[in-house]
């Protein structure tokens, strides 16, 4: 980090910013320009972008996308002992007949068991907790309230033959013995309450709906009013066609299957008169039907499971068929078909996608006196067809079904092929003829390639055409051409191998190109110099090789009668036979479209599903005389046909008869761009053809990251990538509430917007706190980038009067016209065409070159000793202060928050210090700090002192006490004579002291010369009394006549003064203090007291008795 020191004050910059810098402020609002736009169509005629991992739908390659088939197939199946003639559904169970009562648990439709059985033979019929078993005369009440544990709970000799079941009431089909009505209220106790007569006829089936019962005889349907079970009787007789064996009632229809060929419908809304509505006839041996939603269920004897459309009831058609064995019995709930197979079983098939065939929806004559149609392309609204004699045909389909002819382009020569490229179409007619479609209702011929020999076929790859040609006079030799096409209006031939056969129809795949030579059979050709092809391999056989197509590793040759050839090429130099498909027809031309193969021969179109290239199998054909030329395109195929000079379409969609469809499908793309990785993608509008019917709905989703990240987005609405890359896919979800209809996607068309990526940050890193105020700024290179653009502001919309924006050739640059603050940068590459890129992101960084603001606290000149140092600094700074700090000093520190104190007693002084401070960036202010420390103040007394009294004859001495910060220095009095004071401030006498009064000051000063004194009164006083040293004793005793005497003595420090008596009659002392009396006493007692004082006055005395005795 950079240092950056201040003193005292702050200072500040005036900016003048570049006339460059100024110039740009003016340009950083305008948008910048996307650097690459593109766009991205899908017609879904190939699968190039199918993400077939991700992908769901159907048609992918066909021309539209939809949501996938339900289909026929078994689902599970379950072995039954007997044969199995009936079945019920209720709830998890179907209830099975095949002899006894089968109870299967079908909760697993893949895997169903059987749990239970009763004994309990005949047509059966389930409703609530019984299941009613009809067989011969008898009617059986079976108690499946517990599936598991089916028991027989009554039986009743009124039953026999198929039932139905309608309230309390069981109506029973019992042959010859009429329709009987069983009350069932009581299931234990069942009753017969009315029987409906036959005459002479036997009651096969009956089905029961509200108050009419549809009730089969062996050649007439009858409708008989049931509203009092009591009393039935019919309304209406219908005769069928022959015997009937069985009959459905769904709402006001009822469904026979009448002679064992047809399926009848009838108008039961009103039962008194019953109407035919249709029937429908597809060979023999029906025996038993079922009705669910649109579709009847039949069975046919050796054929299996047939499936009718009902949707319309006057025109009924079959949409599908399931090949099983003999099926006794069908129930359809749902997806799933139930059936009871005799002696096979009973099987479960899913039944949601009856497929229905093609039908023609469109037809147009030719005319002319030689209409022959030939070959046919399509792109866009409109169908090219090749006429031989008549030329170039251009036809308008946007109906398919109403097709017109829009424009005829003669040829000098018979036009045998075609192929659409662009704005052009190809005709092999002779020479290759090159038309202008770009509009196609002014189309004209634009340039003419001469050829070797007379061209037949045209395939169009890249910048050459490539040509099947066939002789110019009688013979066979043809000939396989190129013809550079680089410029449509100049063709010109650029090599070519003459071939022993004509050649009649060719294929180009990669650097290979597939021609059928009739009877020389399939050559190959290595074009990958398409100036000299190299003859690399060949397949032939028996009979005339008519056309190719390759598909991956496997080529469809049409071979005449020996119908279609499957070849292995996947190693060109060696086709190899893979397997044949028989067709006794000529087959002639081929084409393919979503896994499906179309061959054409004299009399049909036959289609075939190679979903299994190397297994393909026919799955539909359909009958057109003479067709030599088709396209397929979407849900139609467009085709030509030969003598009768007529064009068709047919429609080939696999969902026309409404079959039910998966719920929901996804169609996901491989990656649709090229961009590099250094360019982002911004936005991009997706625009989708699309056929969305009432329930169904399709959601788009666009990634920008090659489907790490997918957005939702509206059709034709430009959409902003929330999330950046360069790799765009799209995805659509295809969905439906209704599984009879389905949304279907026609196309997709993308574009999209780039800009190149914005750069990665480096330097300053982000949130840098920096004080250097040349700020040096860096970035990651950016491929394809000429330059950069960097912009610095103090916001992150970068649209202030502080932007500073500026071209920059490098990576890394440096700002120096900053201020103090937080600033925000971002750098945009500028590619070769200068255009701007994405920006990168916004990073900050805090520029702070110097403290913002310091308070320095006053300090006095001069502090006296023993005063506290408190100075408090004050810094504040936007990046917030870092450490206070100050020169080394023997007695000053300063605290974190910039309080400097002593730490330490300081004497007096000079100080002269600097105090620092910086901040988080590294800028140091300083402050310099000069005072001084002094002392004013004279040393105090500990103790003051004062008059003194001393006992004469006493030494004196006094101690005085005195402090000072500074330091005690001498001590020293007035009166020097008579006392002395040491250095402790010992005050003491000098010698004995007279009594009197002694006057002192007394001085004392510190070390800097303060002086302290005080003056008092020393007092010598004497007041201690003469000490006796012997005295009078306490008794003297003397004879009369005797004289007494006797010594005294006294001191005292000051001397004796004088002695007396109190007795002066008797007595006398002198002033040595000899006593003696003054005469010879008489006897007696005499009380004596001595007297004594000192030069100051001071008495004592001492007391005795004299005893005067006479003992003589």
């Amino acid at each position: 980090m950079h240092s950056r020191e201040g003193r005292v004050r702050l200072g500040f910059k005036i900016t003048i910013m570049p006339l460059m810098i100024l110039v740009l402020l003016m340009n950083t609002g305008v948008t910048p320009v996307a650097a690459y736009s593109a766009g991205h169509q899908e017609s879904f005629t190939t699968t190039d972008y199918a993400d077939t991992t991700a992908t769901t739908v159907e048609g992918w390659g066909s021309g539209a996308l939809t949501l996938g088939d339900l289909n026929i197939s078994i689902v599970g199946s379950v072995a039954t002992s007997g044969s199995a003639i009936s079945v019920s559904i209720q709830g998890d169970y179907a209830y099975v007949n095949d002899g006894s009562l089968r109870v299967i648990n079908i909760t697993d439709p893949s895997n169903p068991q059987i749990v239970a059985s009763a004994a309990a033979g005949g047509h059966t019929v389930v409703d609530g907790n019984y299941a009613y078993v009809s067989s011969e005369d008898t009617l059986r009440m079976v108690d499946i309230s517990n599936p598991l544990s089916p028991s027989v709970e009554s039986n009743t000799s009124s039953g026999g033959g198929p039932l139905a079941i309608s309230g309390n009431y069981v109506y029973c089909a019992a042959g010859t013995n009429g329709l009987r009505v069983v009350n069932v209220t009581d299931p234990t106790n069942p009753s017969l309450v009315d029987t409906l007569p036959t005459n002479a006829d036997s009651y096969e089936a009956v089905d029961v709906s509200g108050d009419i019962a549809c009730v089969l005889d062996t050649d007439q349907l009858h409708a008989v009013n049931i509203s009092d079970p009591s009393n039935v009787f019919i309304e209406d007789s219908f005769s069928s066609y022959g015997s009937s064996d069985d009959v459905v009632i769904d709402g006001l229809v009822a469904y026979v299957v009448g002679d064992g060929m047809s399926l009848l419908l009838y108008n039961i809304s009103d039962p008194s008169l019953i109407v035919e509505f249709d029937h429908y006839s597809s060979g023999s041996n029906l025996t038993t039907v079922a009705i669910e939603g649109n579709y009847a269920y039949q069975h046919r004897l050796g054929t299996g499971l047939e499936i009718v459309n009902i949707t319309d009831l006057s025109d009924t058609t079959q949409a599908g068929t399931y090949v099983t064995s003999a099926i006794e019995d069908i129930i359809v709930d749902g997806r799933y078909a139930y059936l009871c197979l005799g002696s096979n079983g009973f099987q479960i098939l899913e039944v949601v996608n009856p497929v229905n065939p093609s039908k023609i929806v469109g037809h147009i004559d030719m005319g002319g006196s030689d209409p022959w149609c030939y070959r046919v392309d399509v792109a866009g609204d409109y169908a090219y067809v090749a006429g031989i004699v008549g030329g170039l045909e251009i036809i308008d389909i946007r109906d398919p079904a109403n097709p017109s002819r829009l424009r005829n382009v003669a040829t000098s020569g018979n036009a045998y092929g075609i192929q659409v490229s662009g704005h052009h179409a190809y005709v092999a007619a002779h020479d290759l003829v090159v038309v202008d479609i770009s509009n196609p209702s002014t189309a004209s011929t634009v340039g003419v390639g001469s050829t070797t020999k007379w061209a037949r076929d045209v395939f169009i790859s890249g910048d050459y055409a490539y040509l099947a040609e066939g002789p110019t006079a009688p013979g066979y030799e043809g000939r396989f051409e190129v013809i550079d096409i680089s410029d449509p209006r100049n063709p010109q031939k650029q090599g070519g191998i003459n071939l022993g056969e004509t050649a009649e129809g060719l294929f180009v795949q990669g650097d290979y190109a597939y021609v059928a030579a009739r009877h020389a059979g399939l050559y190959v050709f290595d074009i990958s110099d398409p100036k000299s092809p190299v003859h690399i391999g060949d397949y032939n056989r028996s009979g005339e090789c008519m056309d190719v197509i390759v598909h991956g590793d496997t080529a469809y040759v049409a071979y005449d009668t020996a119908g279609l050839v499957v070849l292995d090429v996947s190693d060109p130099s060696n086709p190899s036979l893979v397997t044949r498909i028989d067709n006794n027809d000529y087959s002639s031309f081929l084409e393919i479209s979503d896994n499906r193969l179309f061959l054409s021969d004299w009399f049909a179109v036959r289609v075939f599903d190679i979903s299994n290239p190397r297994n393909p199998y026919q799955v539909y054909r359909k009958y057109l005389d003479n067709c030599m030329g088709f396209c397929p395109v979407g849900d139609y195929l467009y085709t030509s046909e030969y003598y009768l000079g007529g064009f068709t379409v047919l429609e080939i969609g696999r969902n026309i008869c409404k079959a039910q469809h998966e719920d929901s499908g996804t169609a996901q793309s491989l990656e649709v761009t090229s961009l590099q990785s250094s360019y982002t993608l911004i936005n991009a509008t997706l625009t989708a053809n699309a056929s969305l019917p009432s329930s169904t709905q399709i959601e788009f989703y666009l990634s920008p990251d090659n489907g790490t990240n997918w957005e939702s987005v509206t059709n034709n609405t430009v959409h902003t990538f929330i999330n950046t890359g360069y790799q765009l896919k799209w995805r659509a979800e295809l969905s439906t509430a209704d599984s009879w209809i389905t949304p279907t996607l026609y196309d997709v068309d993308i574009e999209w917007f780039s800009q190149l990526s914005g750069p990665s940050l480096l330097v300053l890193a982000n949130n840098t706190l920096t004080n250097d105020d040349n700020v040096t700024l860096s970035w990651s290179t950016v491929e394809a980038a000429s330059s950069y653009i960097l912009q610095v502001d103090s916001s992150t919309d970068f649209n202030t009067s502080d932007l500073v924006g500026m071209p920059v050739a490098g990576t890394s640059t440096y700002v120096d016209t900053l201020e103090d603050g937080r600033w925000y940068w971002r750098v945009a590459a500028v590619d070769s065409q200068d255009d701007l890129g994405l920006y990168s992101e916004a990073w900050s960084f805090v520029l702070d070159t110097q403290i913002d603001d310091v308070e320095m606290p006053t300090i006095p000149a001069e502090i006296e000793v023993g005063t506290p140092v408190r100075f408090d600094f004050n810094a504040t700074d936007s990046s917030g202060i870092d450490t206070w700090w100050i020169d080394e000093t023997p007695y000053l520190e300063i605290t974190e928050d910039g309080l400097l104190t002593n730490m330490t007693f300081i004497p007096a002084w000079s100080c002269s210090t600097w105090v620092h401070v910086n901040d988080t960036a590294g800028n140091v202010f300083s402050l310099e700090v000069i005072f001084a420390v002094v002392d004013t103040t004279p040393p105090d007394w500990i103790d003051a002192p004062g008059d003194r009294f001393v006992e004469y004859g006493d030494d004196y001495h006094y101690d005085l006490n005195a402090t000072d910060l500074s330091g005690i220095h001498r001590w020293w009095l007035n009166d020097s004579l008579h006392f002395s004071i040491n250095e402790e401030g010992l005050l003491s006498s000098s010698g004995l002291l007279s009594v009197g009064e002694y006057h002192l000051e007394v001085f004392v000063n510190d070390t800097l010369g303060n002086v302290l004194s005080e003056g008092f009164t020393v007092t010598v006083e004497d007041t201690i009394l003469p000490e006796w040293d012997w005295g009078l004793g306490d008794f003297y005793e003397l004879e009369v006549g005797q004289i007494m005497d006797c010594q005294v003595n006294a001191t005292d420090l000051a001397g004796i003064h004088l002695y007396w008596v109190n007795d002066t009659i008797h007595f006398a002392v002198d002033s040595t203090g000899f006593i003696q009396s003054t005469s010879a006493l008489p006897a007696g007692t005499y009380g004596l007291r001595v007297f004594v004082n000192d030069t100051h006055g001071n008495v004592n005395w001492d007391d005795g008795q004299v005893h005067m005795v006479d003992t003589t």
